[in-house]
């Protein structure tokens, strides 16, 4: 082979290899330049949703302060207040609890007045005596709202079948358990001594509350004035033991109290109520109805009023006289304006 030719033979070697190597050189950078691209701009994925939950979407936990008005678990009211309680707390995830406290009509309205309450059970004579500032009431109360109607409370002043008590002026120098300060009946019994120009002096007044069908029993009352239903329990149960009889309220003593207190109504105790009643009664009460704090939301009062309503034949459940009330009813007027969220549901 010439020397041209062998020197020729080793540059094509050396272009063959330079251009392998070049061709090594780009493959490596076009693969990096593609890893690059796909680093950059990755494969569309679906789109998906993710429910962020703040404390805003979560229910707050609600404890509701009812005042039954009741002295204890045996009253009437109480009773109710259990069954309006269960059927909230069970309907309505964001009420944790409900705290029932005891006390008179009258205590109820002054806690709801001073903000101390949610939710009462008190009467519409209660109510009426607040608005226009009657004792026990100091001034006029301006914290409060309606918020359910029920049945008719009545008040009772049960003495033995065989006393001497025909009429309220018999009371005079009598042993009578009014009820504590605070309660209904207590306001009601001072308030019929004032009409007939009579004081506490004038009696032998027993602040007492539940104990008085017991004291009753043992001799060391003449008299026992309550609120209760048409047919309380402690009354039956009272006149089990004994007849009884209910002190009648004559026309012209309705008259002076119920000019003085208008919440007042007449009612009448059918014969045959209790043991030893064997013809109707006049006497005075009023109507059963639940108040509302008005700092209460609007919301949370027309779902109390809504399920309360869809809900109401565990309350009627109670008595036979909450059996008569229907849910149409609970919206009755009664001299108070009533909350937004009950007026809502209520349709007023």
């Amino acid at each position: 082979m010439t020397r041209f030719g062998m020197l020729w033979r080793r540059e094509s070697s050396g272009m063959v290899g330079r251009r392998e190597s070049l061709m090594v050189l780009l493959v490596v950078l076009l693969a990096a330049l593609l890893f690059g691209c796909a680093q950059k701009t990755p494969s569309p994925q679906p789109e998906t949703k993710t429910e962020v939950k703040t404390e805003a979407n979560q229910p707050q936990e609600i404890t509701l302060r009812f005042l039954t008005g009741s002295s204890s678990t045996e009253g009437s009211w109480y009773t109710i207040a259990v069954a309006m309680s269960d059927v909230w707390k069970r309907e309505i995830p964001e009420i944790k609890d409900i705290t029932l406290e005891f006390g008179g009509g009258t205590a109820s309205v002054l806690g709801i007045e001073a903000g101390q309450g949610d939710i009462a059970i008190t009467t519409s004579i209660t109510v009426g005596d607040a608005l226009v500032g009657n004792p026990p009431f100091t001034k006029k109360a301006t914290h409060l709202s309606a918020f359910a109607a029920f049945t008719n409370s009545f008040y009772d002043v049960a003495v033995w079948k065989d006393s001497d008590i025909k009429t309220p002026q018999d009371l005079k120098g009598k042993r009578i358990a009014p009820g504590p300060k605070g309660y209904t009946s207590n306001t009601l019994t001072e308030l019929m001594l004032n009409c007939m120009g009579m004081t506490w002096d004038d009696v032998k007044p027993v602040f007492v509350g539940d104990e008085a069908p017991g004291l009753m029993q043992d001799g060391h009352l003449d008299a026992y004035a309550t609120m209760a239903a048409e047919k309380d329990s402690a009354l039956v149960d009272l006149s089990v033991s004994r007849p009884i009889r209910i002190v009648p309220i004559p026309d012209d003593l309705f008259n002076k109290m119920k000019e003085k207190s208008p919440g007042i109504i007449r009612l009448h105790v059918p014969a045959g109520t209790y043991n030893g009643v064997d013809e109707q009664v006049p006497t005075i009460g009023g109507k059963l109805v639940v108040i509302a704090n008005p700092d209460l939301p609007e919301e949370l009062v027309y779902k109390l009023a809504k399920t309360l309503s869809e809900n109401f034949e565990k309350v009627q459940g109670v008595s036979d006289e909450m059996a008569q009330v229907q849910p149409e009813d609970l919206g009755t007027e009664f001299g108070l304006k009533y909350h937004p969220g009950a007026a809502k549901y209520y349709g007023k």
